[in-house]
């Protein structure tokens, strides 16, 4: 499982004290706490690698770092944030429809996922990942239905969230009462014998 920036911080933090010693209080003299707070980022960057130590590097010359506290803050900003885009593109990249989820809560969880995964994007952007994961994630049985309407709808420039929706319900709909109806008439056959 992925660690927290938040965990991983907390693991550092209690590490980094056994091994530096007593920890400076309010009452400690000022060059001590200044000492102690430059070996603890010292430290931190130390145990950074890849793109983490690149982002430390940066801080540490783009905003010149002297204080542990607003060190750690930006990391859990960055990093948090990092976090649930990479949770949220595992997601997407498995998603599939649940069996008892309306095409519209299928579109609104994933619409939830891609605002997570590809915060920093434009609208675009975010509606044409939403489109794919959706196509991706939808039953085998109405995949290509949907995916024939998605390029008609395109292909027209009359594509809209609302209007897939509906054409993809309609799909659903008729595609299950067809194999309801076949697996009754199925049920019935047999019965009958």
């Amino acid at each position: 499982p992925t660690q927290s920036s938040n965990e991983f911080l907390n693991l550092f933090t209690n590490k980094i004290e056994q091994l530096l010693g007593e920890q400076p209080n309010e009452n400690s003299d000022p060059n001590y706490i200044q000492i102690y707070n430059n070996k603890r980022i010292a430290a931190f960057g130390n145990t950074l690698t890849n793109g983490a130590q690149t982002w430390y590097l940066n801080q540490i010359q783009k905003e010149n770092h002297n204080d542990w506290n607003k060190l750690k803050e930006a990391f859990l900003k960055s990093y948090d944030s990092k976090i649930t885009e990479h949770n949220a593109l595992l997601e997407l990249s498995n998603i599939s429809r649940k069996p008892t989820e309306s095409v519209t809560l299928f579109w609104d969880r994933i619409s939830n996922l891609v605002e997570k995964a590809h915060s920093g994007k434009d609208k675009n952007h975010k509606t044409e990942k939403v489109y794919e994961a959706f196509l991706l994630g939808i039953d085998h049985e109405y995949k290509e239905q949907i995916r024939c309407k998605y390029y008609k709808l395109e292909d027209k420039g009359t594509l809209s969230e609302q209007t897939f929706l509906e054409e993809t319900s309609r799909i659903v709909r008729v595609t299950e009462k067809t194999r309801n109806s076949f697996i009754l008439n199925k049920v019935l056959a047999v019965q009958q014998d």
